[in-house]
């Protein structure tokens, strides 16, 4: 029995809600659920939406909560302000960054430890790269990552 753990970096599954925007992530999933006797999906917690209805059937969702830091907004006005502000919020986004995996990884951890025989580990944005990564390492099975082009 194969088993695939997904590490998907934002708590909706679709961007303008369930069934609108773009499907590459749906049919990921669609894909995996074909090709694997279990898939399981780790996400961050949505307070106003369960992602657990927008996945495929044959998709175990694991959702986790993390402490995230608002970050300041960014003023109109010169260069200097809002390149300080940008300095301002980069140990912030950092701290974001490191709760966020702390968390994921976390959750991905307790899912591998009752799967019978894991194959794989995939992420989905920057976000879960690193959990994910760490994760494959532990269990020694192959990784994949799927950045997108505003993560670069």
């Amino acid at each position: 029995m194969s088993s695939v753990l997904v590490i998907y970096s934002w708590p909706r599954l679709w961007s303008m809600g369930t069934g609108r925007g773009s499907p590459d992530f749906y049919h990921s999933l669609l894909a995996l659920t074909r090709t694997s006797d279990e898939v399981r999906l780790v996400c961050p917690r949505d307070k106003e939406m369960s992602i657990a209805g927008q996945v495929p059937p044959g998709v175990k969702v694991s959702s986790f909560s993390w402490p995230r830091l608002p970050l300041v907004p960014a003023p109109r006005g010169p260069r200097a302000i809002r390149v300080a502000v940008f300095c301002l919020n980069w140990p912030v986004r950092m701290l974001n960054f490191l709760s966020f995996n702390i968390s994921a990884s976390r959750t991905a951890h307790r899912e591998c430890e009752s799967l019978e025989r894991l194959a794989l580990v995939s992420a989905h944005g920057f976000m879960g790269a690193r959990a994910a990564a760490s994760l494959a390492a532990r269990f020694d099975v192959p990784l994949t990552v799927r950045l997108f082009g505003v993560s670069l």
